[in-house]
């Protein structure tokens, strides 16, 4: 017998914008020109900073180096860069959830043949536990001597990715360390767009009952289902945190949720069913690919996709020709 428990939740607060952003780890993105959020630290003379586009950053030229929002985190060793020398940039805390991406950038010089200038630890901390990986990031080789010989060049960000998901619900830290693997030459390291990734689930938006076809006007509701796995719980989804993005742009819940606990597509696990009351911005009423992000009780991230049709016009009748 499927379960209707009935839930109607307030989400006065997160219409009211006092819930983080999905997927932020506070200053993730460095934009705002400063570590808030952020400790600094470093062992023997290494140091985190913030890496500002268009500025002298290292005795070569880095005037060329493009950084997305105009602001990067920078670690490196000390400027007399023995190999023992670490940079250090912990994060405050968080809730784990599948993992956590980042980019990143690594300098190296002209007179420099080392394919390999640093090492680059990237360390999750969870109390007494950790979790640790070294990471090898693309690197930008760079000439002349900033301020003094202009040799602008640029170098592309790789893309990182640490599988959090053994602490998956726990409050967590992210660190890096960096140290040079070439003494005396203190190279950095430029950290950008850190940022939890969320557990990827299945969803269903309009149901199979309307063939994924779209049709309640707007004031209606919308039904949304979170569906259930053998290794994912859609009941531990707290459905007042529930969030569509579509072609037309995102929409947060208004007023209170409607959900219950039903089997909806029929393989025998209870699903989040979650009825979303739609207005004239409603992203669903475009066909395309609509996205939903939300939260567990415990505040673990997750989000799914889900491509959505329109319904087909309905023809007009044929007038009789007199």
């Amino acid at each position: 017998m499927k379960s209707r428990v009935l839930l109607i939740l307030g989400i006065a607060a997160l219409a009211a914008g006092l819930v983080p952003a999905f997927g932020q780890i506070a200053n993730g993105d460095f934009d705002n020109g400063n570590l808030a959020g952020w400790t600094a630290g470093g062992i023997n003379g290494g140091s985190a900073t913030v890496f500002r586009q268009g500025a002298c950053a290292s005795f070569f030229d880095t005037a060329g180096i493009q950084v997305k929002g105009g602001s990067a985190a920078k670690i490196r060793s000390s400027a007399s860069a023995p190999t023992d020398s670490m940079g250090v940039l912990t994060s405050d805390p968080f809730i784990a959830s599948a993992g956590i991406s980042f980019r990143a950038l690594t300098e190296n010089s002209d007179n420099q043949a080392n394919p390999n200038p640093v090492t680059l630890e990237v360390w999750l901390l969870a109390g007494e536990e950790a979790l640790s990986q070294t990471v090898s990031t693309n690197v930008v080789t760079l000439g002349g001597k900033c301020g003094v010989s202009p040799d602008a060049r640029n170098g592309v960000f790789s893309a990182h990715f640490l599988d959090t998901s053994a602490f998956a619900g726990q409050t967590v830290r992210v660190e890096f360390r960096q140290r040079t693997n070439v003494p005396q030459f203190g190279f950095f390291t430029l950290i950008d767009d850190v940022a939890v990734v969320p557990v990827s689930v299945a969803i269903d938006i309009g149901g199979t009952r309307f063939r994924n076809t779209l049709r309640p006007a707007p004031g209606g509701t919308l039904p949304v289902a979170i569906l259930s796995t053998a290794a994912f719980d859609a009941r531990t989804v707290d459905p007042a945190t529930v969030v569509l993005t579509g072609p037309r742009g995102e929409q947060r819940g208004k007023g209170t949720t409607m959900a219950s606990f039903e089997d909806v597509n029929g393989d025998t696990y209870p699903d989040l069913l979650i009825y979303v009351r739609r207005d004239a911005e409603d992203p669903t009423d475009s066909a395309g690919v609509t996205a939903l992000e939300a939260k567990t009780w415990s505040g673990v991230l997750v989000s799914g996709k889900h491509a959505l049709r329109l319904p087909a016009p309905v023809a007009e009748p044929l007038a009789r020709v007199q």
